[in-house]
């Protein structure tokens, strides 16, 4: 996800130096250091959530190969500013392998089981940055099971069958160029946006312009 890839490059940003570290700060937006761990912390504090209704738990390590040599206090930051825990063993090793797939399968409950089985690092690897996001909310307004009915999806290769869900509610309808969107809040904050392309236009071309992106930010706020 998105966020996924910006506490990864922000980790990265603590690592590395010089021009390499600038172009980092260039991409993400910041001017330095101690505004891109503001951003880091602002967006764990907005994000992190563990109670009934919603739950939206953030986690970043370092997985390190014995013998890298390290800055304790490019670790602190990490752990102070990006809430990273650092891990070290041998690459290679079934049993360092068996650690990096736990402790995903522990950040995410278990969700990505069959994604991780085969996970392991790559022989050359020396250092890798690790994130996850689990989210599971319940809707404001709930789905009905009795209401959920196999219907026809138009995939973009072929149609296929799948359970599709209903609901009937007054909500607003917004419109930008190429497409068109409604929103599904969930219970104790956030939306879900459901963003449909205009006939003869890809999710592809849709992604690649700015009209989306304009529109995700303004929210609810849309007027066009």
């Amino acid at each position: 996800s998105p966020m996924n890839l910006y506490l990864a490059l922000a980790m990265l940003s603590e690592s590395v130096g010089g021009e390499r570290r600038q172009q980092l700060l260039d991409l993400l937006d910041v001017e330095n250091l101690e505004g891109l761990r503001s951003r880091a912390e602002a967006l764990w504090q907005d994000s992190y959530h563990d109670g009934e209704q919603l739950t939206s738990l953030l986690a970043s390590a370092l997985w390190m190969a014995d013998g890298v040599e390290y800055i304790p206090e490019t670790m602190s930051a990490l752990a102070k500013f990006h809430h990273a825990s650092a891990f070290q063993g041998p690459i290679g090793d079934p049993a360092y392998d068996e650690a990096l797939r736990s402790w995903i399968d522990q950040q995410t409950n278990g969700f990505l089981n069959q994604k991780t089985q085969n996970l392991h690092f790559n022989d050359d690897t020396f250092l890798a940055l690790v994130t996850t996001v689990y989210f599971r909310g319940r809707w404001d307004a709930s789905f009905y099971p009795e209401d959920t009915v196999p219907e026809t999806f138009h995939a973009p290769g072929r149609d296929l069958t799948c359970d599709f869900m209903h609901q009937k509610t007054a909500r607003d309808y917004y419109w930008g160029e190429q497409f068109a969107a409604v929103s599904q809040s969930v219970m104790e904050g956030g939306t879900m946006w459901l963003v449909l392309p205009e006939e003869g236009v890809s999710a592809e071309a849709l992604l690649e312009g700015e009209a989306l992106y304009a529109f995700l930010q303004a929210g609810q706020q849309w007027d066009q």
